[in-house]
């Protein structure tokens, strides 16, 4: 083993050493690194912020316009659920241009 080139002797610390092979410092966190706070390394383009906002988006467009239906709607539209009735001010939705269809 003493000839062999990729071999190192420790006569201090009577043992073999492998050149090149990194030291367990080397390939073990510190407690400094260890304790020190995460800062994320990845990187987000301005183009995957905006691919990622788009659901929420569409949603809060989804939002608006079932909004938009519903107060139309609560124009003409009334619901009474203590007697089970709905009332519909069929004059002023003719007037507004919509068509009543009953079944």
């Amino acid at each position: 083993m003493v000839a062999d080139s990729t071999l190192s002797c420790d006569k201090e610390k009577d043992c073999f050493a492998i050149e090149g092979m990194p030291s367990s410092e080397a390939v073990f966190l510190s407690m400094e690194e260890l304790c020190a706070p995460i800062f994320p390394q990845h990187v987000t383009t301005q183009a995957q912020q905006e691919v990622d906002s788009r659901p929420a988006a569409m949603d809060k467009l989804i939002w608006e316009l079932i909004g938009n239906r519903l107060l139309e709607l609560s124009k003409y539209v009334t619901m009474d659920s203590l007697s089970k009735r709905v009332i519909v001010d069929k004059t002023t939705l003719i007037q507004d241009g919509y068509h009543l269809i009953t079944h």
